[in-house]
Parts: C-alpha cells; structure tokens; sequence
C-alpha cells in the first residue's frame, strides 16, 4: 500500500502518479516481448502541438502500428482521387461546351410559309442588320418584317431575337444588258448592277447619279470626262462577291467586291477586280428633302490577266471591316 497525505490511495493511481513524465516521453502501451515482457513506446508530439490536440487516429496508429492501413489502400485511394479529378474535369467541359454551344446563334427549319416558300428561324447575332441578314439569305426586308409582326422598328433588333426567315427561290442576277432598263438602289449589288446597266445603255447622266454627290466631286471626274472616258466601251459584264456591312452613328456602310469583264468597241477584251464602297444614311433620320439613297462612295479596280482566279481575287479586294 501506498501512502499520500495521509490517505491510502488504489494501488492503480498510485502506480499512473509515480510514472507521471512529460507528453513528450509519455509511456504507451506496446507489445509483448517474446520473453513474457513489454517493450514500452514513447508517443511522438508533432512540433507546434501537444499530445492532446493530434487526432484520435493517428495517435492509434502510434499506440498501435498492426493497425496501419495495408500498403495497396493508399494507392487504392490515390488512383480514386485521380479518377474523381479527371470526372470532374470532364463534366466541366461538357458544361462549357454546352454553355457555348446554347449561345451560338441557330438556324432551324421553320416549315412553309404563307405564299408557300420555305422559311427558317434566325437568332439574331451582334452587328446583324436586317439588310445585312435578307442579303444573307437572298430575301428582302420587307418580307422578313411582314413574316415577323413583333418588328415595330425595322432598324432596331437585339441580340437573341428569333426571326423567321421566308426563302425566296434561288434567281438569277437581272441582266444588265443594254435590252433593260434596271434602277434599283434598294441593295448595294442592286445599285452597282443599275449603274452598270446605265454604262451598256450609254445613259451617262443616270450612271453619273448613283455616285454620292459630295464623292462624285471628289472622286469622279467632271462629267465630260466621265462621259468621254466610257466612249470605247461596248459592254460590261459585273460579277459581285461577298458584301461587307457595318453601321455607324446613323449611318450604314457597304463593301462590295467585283469582278468586271469590259469588252472594247475594236473587240478586245478587259478583266478588272476591285472593291466599290457604298453608303446609305439612315431612311429613318432623313426628315427633309432631298432624300439621298443609297450611292456609291468609292472605288478600286485594278487591270488583272483575263484568265485570273478572279474568284480569289475578289475575296482579298475589299478590307476586311
């Protein structure tokens, strides 16, 4: 029996107070020698810490090492935490491409319309006019305003707007041949064809008006000039590529690329590739008259061999916008 103030204590307490030592060499339990004897462990303390505050299973498996986990577990678990990465990887691009996939502009199938050609629905995408989207699709914006009620303001669609489209059947460009007279200027093709066919029709004062007043002045010659310079021409043919469009402050711009074959009066033959710029100031801001309709800006056409990839050519001739 032990003594302690006086009092006798259990032989267990008594024993656990005489071996008090610091956390540090804290005796463990540990495994029986072959002899019948223990060989006592020593907890090791993780600098920064006390033997308190290190988790329950880590001081188990300082206690008691036969419970380690086998070496092929922790391999298990890597190769699952690696399997989870590349899963969640993959269904964060799925969700991506999906995102893009639902803001990408769609063009879907729409059925019959009413004068029974065929229609599409267009979402509107940034920087789309609805000139620019009926030259896109070989329509005009009369019948894409009349199949589309909603549009109040044939100059004002946003972003994300569903149009249904009328397809017109597939026509040829009017001839521009000196057997028809062509005034349009409601396109910038349709102007550059009126004004070629003023020049196979010798109509030189029409021709001479398709050009913007201010540029006629400073880019065109007097009109004597310009009459006299298309005195040799028998004929030109006009071939136009992909127009560019861009608006600005009320105003909208054109590039049109061309390819231009000029048969002479002594039987020779001319090919030329170029681009005519063209404007047209907003319809809807022209208060009074005169009105100014859409009209040629600029040009620049250069001579090319008759048998040129003009094709080619014409996709370089304008700048891109």
């Amino acid at each position: 029996m032990f003594h302690h103030t006086g009092k006798t204590l259990p032989a267990t307490l008594a024993y656990s107070r005489m071996h008090m030592v610091r956390p540090r060499e804290m005796p463990l339990p540990s495994s029986r020698r072959t002899d019948g004897s223990f060989t006592p462990r020593t907890a090791r303390r993780i600098p920064g810490t006390n033997l308190a505050s290190q988790s329950r299973g880590s001081l188990l498996l300082e206690m008691h090492p036969q419970f380690e986990e086998a070496p092929g577990k922790e391999q298990r678990n890597v190769k699952c935490r690696r399997m989870f990465t590349i899963v969640a990887v993959l269904l964060l691009i799925a969700g991506f491409t999906s995102t893009v996939a639902a803001q990408r502009p769609s063009l879907t199938p729409a059925g019959q319309g009413d004068s029974g050609n065929s229609t599409v629905v267009y979402v509107v995408r940034r920087g789309d006019t609805l000139s620019a989207i009926a030259r896109r699709f070989g329509t005009t914006v009369s019948a894409i305003v009349a199949a589309n009620p909603s549009i109040t303001n044939r100059n004002r669609i946003y972003i994300g707007q569903r149009l249904i489209i009328p397809l017109q059947p597939a026509q040829s460009p009017p001839d521009i041949g000196p057997s028809h007279y062509l005034d349009d200027r409601s396109t910038p093709e349709a102007v550059l064809r009126s004004f070629f066919n003023a020049i196979n029709r010798k109509e030189y004062a029409r021709a001479y008006s398709y050009w913007e007043p201010q540029a006629a002045a400073s880019e065109l010659p007097p009109f004597p000039q310009f009459e006299q310079g298309y005195a040799n021409t028998e004929s030109v043919e006009l071939t136009t590529g992909t127009v560019q469009s861009g608006a600005a402050a009320g105003n909208f711009f054109y590039s049109a690329p061309v390819t231009l074959v000029a048969k002479t009066s002594n039987g020779t033959t001319q090919t030329f590739v170029g681009c005519y710029t063209l404007h047209l100031a907003n319809p809807g801001v022209q208060a009074v008259p005169p009105f100014q309709p859409m009209g040629i800006r600029s040009a620049t056409v250069q001579p090319v061999s008759n048998n040129a990839d003009t094709a080619a050519l014409m996709s370089q001739a304008c700048p891109q916008q």
